[in-house]
């Protein structure tokens, strides 16, 4: 079995009555793929030029720690599900043989991090903020370790939202935790996940918490910004020509800005948020 039908068997066992099988394949492809991972390394980089070390909490299957370090950075992470924790260290050794894996991905809890104060210059939490109960004790661990003027990424599905449901992948709206469970199992899915592990984040309640642990949040910038500057990246071709006739009439500016004001709106679909320590 390739490392992927490894994945695919543990997933479609952990998560049965949650996901159905495409659910399983595009979460082994997102979660085990490196092609998010190159691209949240990238906004590391971009974002934090200057930054050498790098935590990842709730590191997973480890494509993110193994995307950074690709790149140079001195990234590890932690990860408490000895599953995924077994499989990252697995990885590491095959395709960075020299690298240490039980120091590069450590068995912890985010919220007792196993590291010394202002350690990292960047600490991410990639879809983590809504999987610990405990919000703020998890926002001041990451605080602790950071560096003053170290950077924070959040990024977690918004619940004050209409969306579909980010694991059950089902329609959604903001609703009590009681009616959900009932809507879950009317629909015929088991709610065990739902009930242990889920817990509300809203775009309110995170900020909240990183400005409590002394971290200054603020909106991430969009990808699409890039596409505003690059309008040959866009694939579609009617955006393509939209975003490069108001670029060329001289209002790339003004597109710009409708797309910051966009990734303001309290309720788009994820919550993803850059935080500085002050």
């Amino acid at each position: 079995m390739t490392n992927q039908d490894v994945v695919r068997a543990h997933v479609a066992d952990e998560y049965r009555g949650v996901f159905d099988d495409a659910m399983v394949e595009s979460f082994v492809q997102t979660c085990v793929g490196l092609e998010l991972a190159q691209a949240q390394a990238q906004r590391v980089v971009d974002a934090s030029p200057s930054a050498r070390k790098v935590l990842d909490v709730g590191a997973g299957y480890g494509s993110f720690v193994l995307a950074c370090r690709q790149r140079g950075l001195d990234a590890v992470g932690v990860e408490p599900q000895q599953f995924e924790l077994a499989f990252a260290r697995r990885r590491l050794a095959e395709v960075r043989p020299h690298d240490l894996a039980s120091d590069v991905y450590v068995d912890g809890d985010g919220r007792v991090l196993p590291f010394a104060d202002a350690s990292f210059d960047v600490v991410t939490l990639w879809n983590v903020a809504e999987h610990v109960r405990e919000l703020q004790r998890l926002i001041d661990e990451v605080a602790r370790v950071l560096v003053s003027g170290g950077v924070a990424f959040v990024l977690c599905p918004n619940y004050a939202a209409i969306r579909r449901e980010a694991h059950y992948q089902v329609p959604w709206a903001p609703m009590p935790r009681r009616l959900a469970s009932w809507y879950l199992r009317r629909l015929g899915r088991t709610t065990r996940f739902f009930d242990d592990d889920i817990h509300y984040r809203t775009p309110w309640q995170l900020a909240s918490a990183l400005r409590s642990a002394g971290l200054d949040p603020r909106p991430a910038a969009p990808a699409s910004l890039e596409k505003v500057r690059n309008v040959q990246s866009i694939n579609r071709a009617l955006p393509r020509w939209m975003v490069g006739t108001a670029v060329r009439l001289g209002l790339g500016g003004a597109v710009a800005a409708v797309i910051r004001a966009l990734q303001r709106n309290p309720m788009r679909r994820t919550i993803d948020l850059v935080a500085v320590k002050r």
